[in-house]
C-alpha cells in the first residue's frame, strides 16, 4: 500500500510511521463508481463489495457486529454471488489460473474434491478446461460450509459434470476434522482449494 501512495504524493514518511495526504481535488467514491462501471460494465460486483465493506466497517470496529455475520448474512449474499462469478473480470482470473494448474497435472478419470467450493465459480472453470483437454473427472465432491452457498454452487456444479462423472455436495467446516467429516485423504486424485487455499493435487 505504501509505494503506490508514495508513487502518487498520498503518503510521506513521519517519523516511525506515515502520514497519508488525499489530493484536494479527489473526486467522491460514487463518481469512480460511475466511471469505472461504464468503462467495464462486469466490473460492477466489485465495486458493490466495497461499498458493503465500508457500510458495515463502523459497527465492526466499535464491536458491534461480526464479520462474518455482517458479511454473509441473508441481506448480503447477492452480492457475493455476483463477485464470486467467472463474469467478474476481478474474480475471474483466481478460478482461470486454477483451472488452468489443475488441466496441466490432471488425469482423465480422476475423483476431485473440492473444499470451499462457493458458487461453484472454480469448478465450472475447472469443469470446462478439463472438458476441453479430454480429462473429464469420475468423481466430484463439492463441499462448502455456508448453507445458501452449498445449495447454489451444488446446482451449478451438477449441471456442467459430464456423463458419467459422480455427484457429492457435502457441507464440510474446514477448521473441523476433515477425516471425521467422511473425508479420507487418499480417496482424491485431485484437491481443489481455491479461493479458500492455492490450488493443491496429489
Amino acid at each position: 500500500l505504501r509505494a503506490p501512495l508514495e508513487l502518487y504524493g498520498g503518503a510521506r514518511r513521519v517519523g516511525a510511521g506515515w502520514e497519508v495526504e488525499l489530493p484536494a481535488n479527489l473526486p467522491p467514491s460514487s463518481a469512480l463508481r460511475e466511471e469505472a462501471v461504464a468503462a467495464l460494465p462486469a466490473a460492477e460486483p466489485a465495486y458493490r463489495v466495497l461499498a458493503l465493506s465500508a457500510q458495515l466497517l463502523p459497527a465492526l470496529l466499535a464491536g458491534e457486529a461480526r464479520g462474518e455475520d455482517a458479511l454473509f448474512g441473508p441481506a448480503a449474499i447477492g452480492v457475493w454471488f455476483d463477485y464470486f462469478s467467472n463474469a467478474n473480470p476481478h474474480y475471474a482470473p483466481n478460478n482461470e489460473l486454477t483451472a488452468v494448474a489443475i488441466g496441466r497435472c490432471a488425469k482423465a478419470g480422476d475423483a476431485i474434491l473440492e473444499i470451499g467450493g462457493g458458487a461453484g465459480s472454480a469448478a465450472l472453470a475447472t469443469l470446462a478446461t478439463l472438458a476441453e483437454s479430454g480429462l473429464a473427472p469420475s468423481r466430484y465432491a463439492f463441499t462448502e460450509l455456508h448453507p445458501a452457498f452449498l445449495r447454489r454452487g451444488s446446482r451449478a456444479v451438477q449441471a456442467a459434470l459430464p456423463p458419467g462423472c459422480s455427484f457429492e455436495p457435502r457441507r464440510i467446516d474446514i477448521n473441523a476434522d476433515l477425516l471425521a467429516q467422511g473425508l479420507p485423504p487418499t480417496s482424491f486424485d485431485v484437491i481443489i482449494t481455491a479461493p479458500v487455499f492455492p490450488a493443491l493435487t496429489s
